[in-house]
């Protein structure tokens, strides 16, 4: 045996690679679902055949998708949590997490704001969102060519949506509080995505599915950072459209971003995504909480 692995490290690497169920820190919200939050609980069982119950923050846990980062130094934990996938909310953010494993981030923005954590290099890029394609496979037979407009939860009763049914009739709005899996769903059949929200932009990401980033108002917390925050994976730094925008000639603008969409290297990052994945669980493995 390796001098630097003892018996009882060997014994609970075996236990947690059995298939013990993985103590998770999603945001709950107790009101309603929260598609984004909910994802990473959606996706690692499926991905793993392994189950997850939900953990508070403050003892050992798997950190994944969010914009929860800020809350680790807040909600101390005698043991170290591992992150992947998660983000800062705020661009002014600066995070110690000298105590924590930070195996991957959401994007290059939340990246070079960490300190005490290890090199940058050492720490992998994107959100665990763009696994959903994988989690949940692409039914080719029943697309369905709908347009949907998904608001966040705080756009939900924006006199924009109204506004944009009255030019646009044949659009589909979807509550982002549904349920997941049967949003994932819609999302992947679609033609095309708008959204206020990130993670429906993700997701329809995930599946190749061309979107809108949408601004309905100024109520989104931290503003562009989050989006600006996953887009630069790809190298890009999008603005969102206006409503104005958005309905000012609404057929070019659609057939422009069809044609037009890329994101560069995704597959790629998605292997990223993937492999940070089995490094996270790994090192759970071995801290076995």
């Amino acid at each position: 045996m390796h001098p630097l692995v003892s018996s009882n490290d060997v014994k609970r690497l075996v236990r947690f690679f059995r298939g013990e169920s993985i103590p998770l820190y999603w945001a709950r919200n107790p009101r309603e679902t929260n598609f984004g939050d909910e994802l990473t609980a959606l996706i690692i069982p499926t991905l793993t055949g392994r189950g997850v119950h939900w953990s508070p923050l403050d003892r050992g846990c798997l950190v994944g998708a969010g914009s929860v980062v800020s809350w680790l130094p807040v909600e101390e934990s005698r043991q170290p949590r591992v992150v992947w996938g998660s983000g800062l909310m705020h661009e002014e953010s600066q995070v110690e997490l000298s105590s924590d494993f930070v195996v991957s981030v959401r994007g290059e923005l939340t990246r070079e704001r960490l300190r005490g954590s290890r090199s940058d290099s050492a720490i992998s890029l994107g959100d665990p969102g763009l696994l959903t394609s994988e989690a949940f496979p692409l039914d080719q037979i029943s697309s369905t060519h709908e347009i949907l407009l998904i608001p966040h939860l705080v756009d939900r009763q924006s006199e924009g949506v109204a506004e944009i049914l009255s030019v646009i009739p044949n659009i589909k709005v979807l509550d982002v509080a549904t349920d997941p899996v049967t949003l994932c769903a819609r999302i992947s059949q679609a033609k095309l995505v708008i959204s206020s929200a990130l993670h429906p932009l993700i997701v329809a990401d995930s599946y190749g599915v061309p979107n809108i980033w949408l601004k309905l108002s100024n109520k989104i917390h931290g503003g562009y950072f989050k989006f600006h925050d996953y887009y630069s994976v790809f190298g890009q730094k999008p603005m969102p459209l206006t409503i104005t925008d958005l309905l000012n000639s609404f057929e070019s603008t659609q057939a422009r971003v069809i044609s037009e969409y890329e994101r560069p290297m995704i597959e790629s990052i998605k292997a990223d995504v993937k492999a940070s994945l089995d490094q996270a669980l790994g090192i759970m493995g071995f801290l076995r909480f």
